[in-house]
């Protein structure tokens, strides 16, 4: 395996740092969506 340089360590290291928090921001996002969803439906079905 060929020697990373230490620009290469830190770019590395930042991107999993923005992937990581991409991906707590995502799950956030979801659930949020996904409990709107669910109110919604809840509504719909009290109305009928």
């Amino acid at each position: 395996m060929p020697q990373m340089s230490p620009m290469n360590w830190t770019l590395l290291t930042l991107l999993l740092i923005l992937i990581s928090s991409i991906m707590k921001t995502n799950i956030k996002i979801n659930k949020k969506i996904y409990s709107n969803k669910y109110f919604i439906n809840k509504n719909k079905m009290s109305q009928w």
